[in-house]
């Protein structure tokens, strides 16, 4: 399953990803992962679930992002949700060019039985109509 949080700048998304991962932990039957590319917000992630800081690796575009977050699920077979935060800042290119990304980390998803939550700043508006069905809004 894929969640994607679409609001402008500002408008809360980094703060609700977090609060969302903190409370997957209840819930949650398997790990977490937390993606996001600054170590900004580690001390608001709960220690149970594992922060991965992308500023550490050289991701230029979907592709190897792709093969990334393989990697990490090929670590941890126990892993149930990710998080991404701010995915367009991780990989800087279009919003049009994750279209593709979603079909892939979908399938991959599907395969692992895991939920991927991600947020996009930007506006539902220009919201590519491939990726209006995986739109989310946090409780």
């Amino acid at each position: 399953m894929i969640k994607i949080v679409m609001k402008p700048k500002g408008s809360g998304k980094t703060k609700g990803i977090i609060e969302c991962a903190n409370a997957a932990l209840q819930n949650c039957n398997g790990d977490i992962v937390f993606i996001t590319d600054n170590n900004h917000y580690m001390y608001d992630i709960k220690r149970d679930i594992r922060m991965i800081n992308t500023a550490d690796f050289n991701i230029q575009d979907f592709q190897v992002f792709y093969g990334f977050i393989c990697g990490i699920i090929a670590e941890d077979y126990d892993i149930s949700e990710i998080f991404i935060d701010n995915i367009m800042r991780i990989v800087k290119l279009p919003l049009e060019k994750l279209v593709n990304f979603i079909s892939l980390i979908e399938a991959i998803g599907e395969k692992f039985n895991i939920t991927f939550v991600m947020t996009v700043s930007d506006s539902e508006g220009i919201c590519p109509d491939d990726l209006k069905p995986y739109l989310y809004q946090f409780e």
